[in-house]
């Protein structure tokens, strides 16, 4: 009894600072309730209570202090990304459907879509398909679901936005879908273990990540556990191998240079290669990202002449590949996507080069813009944005990614890579809007349209880099018991208002 005792008075403000976000997860739960059935809110209730004092122990018995941020980002990113695997029901997460057929024809051996008589580009697949609808709206729909399997006659089914995307970002999909394909699952079940598949290797990439970064660990750890982030690891979104691969390169380069002392061997050399294709293949946008690899110092390749060698023979394949792979998508972007013609709008574009900075400003003048990037990156909107995560947390997140970003600075990054790594990031954001502007908005439109916060994410360890300084210090440490418990009751709210949303 005394040792107890002792335990609540060494640890009352913890005791506290946990019921207290307890209690507010519940009370939010209760005022996101509308005549809900009774087993979702206590099923909702008891995973706030018990996710929340059961994380409170383990840190404890653990000696948080002592977890390495890598163990920590396992500890978290697990059991939050089972939780929010089966939180989503099939199609309702943005752009899902056209991402399963996307995976589908690859698993069926056609790597390269196809095009109807209207020019949009799909592929004949099985017509089952028919049966399941583009968004499962409730857990019950998805239920009803669960029987639809393939059948042999084939129909013709226009997926035009997720052709553009190369086989080699839905590798991970593709394997939970293909094995479910062998053992003749229904289609929901194909798209778990799709999920899932692309969920372990995320985590998988992303562990190696931050155990090799020599710094801004914590930011990693942040940025990998917002609710935006969490929601396209259970998904069958490309985004989430782009936000592993975008934070790898960039992981692997910083290690080359202030960690490994000696040169790098022939397997650290693939990986490098691997990253650096598989980056580039995922969204062109983020093709700039691999220039970060030119700061490796020469001692890490032996000599500067084999420096030279690997990395511009490795520019030149990565830049072939994706020149040969946007030469080949460009038939698609024309397939009335949006209502919007790329080939003008190009053309638009070329004939009217000074029109492009008001078209920028216009855009990141516009208030509303702004403020679904900021809410949108954090993960306010989660799903088609219909999805409404409890806003304070999300402004407590906000405040923890900005802390984040200025601490943490046990390396100092010198200028002149600081120029190269800020030149990387511009490089995408001109890309991206380039893009968005060519492929989504309307024909001679004043500003950009489409811009979503997850477009972000990969380049923001770019910017936590940039940060990097010797005038802020931190006494303590970021990922203390305090913010490790709030941003996991932050993310298991999430789950919550997921769950309500589709009871």
């Amino acid at each position: 009894m005394k040792k107890v005792l002792n335990g609540i008075k060494n640890n009352y403000v913890y005791m506290i600072f946990t019921i207290f976000f307890i209690l507010v997860n519940i009370s939010v739960i209760l005022t996101s309730a509308d005549n809900e059935k009774n087993f979702v809110l206590i099923f909702n209730i008891l995973l706030t209570v018990v996710g929340g004092i059961g994380f409170a122990f383990i840190y404890k018995k653990w000696n948080g202090s002592n977890i390495k941020i890598e163990k920590l980002f396992l500890l978290t990113i697990i059991p939050l990304g089972i939780f929010y695997l089966f939180a989503f029901p099939y199609g309702t997460i943005m752009d899902e459907q056209n991402h399963f057929l996307r995976i589908y024809e690859i698993t069926d051996g056609h790597f390269i879509s196809e095009m109807n008589e209207k020019g949009q580009g799909g592929n004949f697949l099985t017509s089952s398909f028919a049966q399941i609808p583009p968004k499962v709206v409730d857990y019950e729909t998805q239920a009803e679901m669960f029987h639809v399997k393939a059948t042999e006659d084939k129909s013709f089914y226009e997926f035009s936005n997720t052709v553009l995307y190369s086989f080699i970002c839905y590798i991970p999909q593709a394997i939970g879908v293909g094995i479910g394909k062998l053992f003749n699952l229904s289609f929901i079940m194909q798209v778990f273990m799709g999920r899932a598949t692309n969920f372990i290797c995320y985590v998988a990439i992303l562990y190696f990540a931050i155990k090799f970064l020599p710094f801004k660990k914590g930011f990693v750890y942040v940025i990998a556990t917002l609710p935006i982030t969490m929601q396209e690891m259970v998904s069958l979104s490309p985004d989430a191998l782009t936000i592993a691969m975008s934070i790898a390169i960039v992981s692997f380069t910083l290690y080359m240079i202030y960690t490994k002392k000696d040169p790098m061997n022939k397997l650290q050399i693939a990986m490098m290669c691997v990253i650096s294709i598989v980056l580039s293949m995922c969204k062109i946008v983020y093709l700039p990202l691999c220039l970060i690899l030119f700061l490796i110092p020469k001692e890490r390749f032996g000599t500067l002449k084999k420096k030279n060698i690997i990395i511009f023979t490795l520019a030149i394949v990565v830049v072939g590949i994706n020149l040969g792979w946007t030469a080949h998508a460009s038939r698609y972007l024309d397939s009335g996507v949006n209502g919007s013609s790329s080939s003008e709008q190009i053309d638009y574009i070329i004939h009217n080069p000074h029109k492009l900075v008001p078209i920028a400003v216009n855009t990141m003048s516009n208030e509303n813009v702004i403020g679904q990037i900021l809410l949108s990156m954090f993960g306010a909107l989660l799903g088609y944005y219909k999805i409404h995560v409890f806003l304070p947390y999300i402004y407590m997140l906000i405040s923890i990614f900005i802390v984040s970003l200025l601490i943490e600075n046990e390396k100092t990054v010198e200028n002149g890579k600081k120029i190269l790594i800020g030149f990387c990031a511009f490089s995408v954001v001109v890309l991206m809007g380039l893009s968005l502007y060519i492929q989504w908005t309307p024909l001679k439109n004043e500003w950009i349209s489409g811009i979503q916060g997850r477009y972000f994410i990969p380049i923001m360890l770019l910017l936590a880099i940039l940060c990097t300084n010797k005038k802020i210090e931190f006494k303590g440490e970021l990922l203390n018991k305090y913010t490790l418990l709030f941003i996991l009751l932050a993310n298991l709210s999430a789950i919550s208002e997921i769950i309500l949303y589709f009871a």
